[in-house]
Parts: C-alpha cells; structure tokens; sequence
C-alpha cells in the first residue's frame, strides 16, 4: 500500500535522530566522513553525525547483514554442545542510498534461495532501512540510472525526501514501523500535492 507521508523541518528531522539514538539497544549508523573525500557507515554518536550530500560510501553497509567475518558456533572444554550464534541486535540504517537499497534487495533474494540462511535473516530482520532519495546520479560514474536502481525504494522502511527550504519529506511503510521509529515525534504537517515529486 501507499506509505504514510508527512513533511517537518531540518531542526525537526534532528530531533528524530536523537529519538532514534537514544532507542533501547539500539544501534543507529549512517555515512561518516572518513578521510578527506570517502564516506563509509559507522555507528552514530549525536544526530550531527549524519550529514546531507554525502557520496556513496567506499563500503557497502551489506557488512552488517554479511559480515566478511563472524562466529558460527562457540564450544567450551566442559561440554561437547556446540552452541548457534546468532546476533539480534536493533539497528538503523539511516542515509542508505537508492543504489544500495536495491543491492540489499538482491542479497534478501539471494539468501532465500533454496535454503534460507538463518544467520543473515536474524540481522536483517533486525535492521529497520531509511532511506534518502537521489534527485540525480552522483556523479558522471554512477550506473544507478542504467541499473535501473536511481529511484528504487522497495524495500525501504523509511524514505526521506529533501524538499525546498528545510523541509523533508517522511515517508513510513506502515503504521507499524512509523509506531517504532516515531516516538513522541510531534505530527508532521501534511504533504501537499506539490511536494510528492
């Protein structure tokens, strides 16, 4: 169904971070500057941490759905029980670009395929993704207009428009996930016709 949409300022959306920051258990990551030009997802202290018109990140934020390396099992000397790890902790995704939004889509596809594989279900099952739309291609490289993935938001949780001004655009997949992120968020301003391209 159509998501449910509302517009609030910058100094808002800034409050909203510090809401999403301060979630029980929480982890909240988003691109940080790392370097003089690059960009890769680290985990947020304060809401200044996100900034606006960052460029694609040098490594895709797959690393916490599909770690390059993780514990399967643990054992003690004691006992022969070998022990499942699984990690369930609570993140965001905050900032993740349309290109990685389908690329994510395509690992969900990839790790359903004939058997499901529990461990990277766990965390991305745990994982809410809020995503920024791109006007336009980064730069005169980017082949997201090609892959046809510019636009994409399918699997978004969350999808945040900048709109003239200071305005942004919310827009929730559901009443359940606009419930969980929200808070004591005060009620966005409607959006007006203008504002939904």
């Amino acid at each position: 169904g159509e998501m449910i949409s509302g517009i609030i300022s910058e100094k808002l959306f800034r409050k909203w971070t510090a809401q999403l920051l301060a979630g029980p258990g929480r982890q909240v990551l988003a691109p940080q500057k790392k370097g003089e030009k690059n960009y890769q997802f680290r985990e947020m202290k304060k809401p200044e941490d996100f900034t606006w018109g960052y460029l694609p990140t040098i490594s895709a934020p797959k690393k916490y759905f599909f770690p390059p390396l993780e514990v399967l099992y643990r054992y003690g000397k004691a006992g022969q029980e070998l022990k499942a790890e699984s990690d369930h902790t609570p993140r965001v995704l905050l900032g993740v670009r349309a290109c990685d939004l389908k690329g994510i889509s395509l690992m969900d596809e990839a790790f359903r395929l004939k058997y499901k594989d529990p461990n990277y279900f766990f965390r991305r099952e745990s994982c809410r993704l809020v995503g920024v739309e791109c006007h336009e291609p980064c730069d005169d490289r980017a082949f997201c207009q090609a892959a046809g993935s510019l636009t994409y938001q399918e699997n978004a949780d969350v999808m945040i428009t900048r709109l003239t001004g200071d305005r942004r655009r919310l827009a929730f997949r559901d009443d359940k996930v606009k419930g969980e992120l929200c808070g004591a968020l005060p009620a966005m301003d409607p959006v007006a016709p203008a504002d939904r391209n």
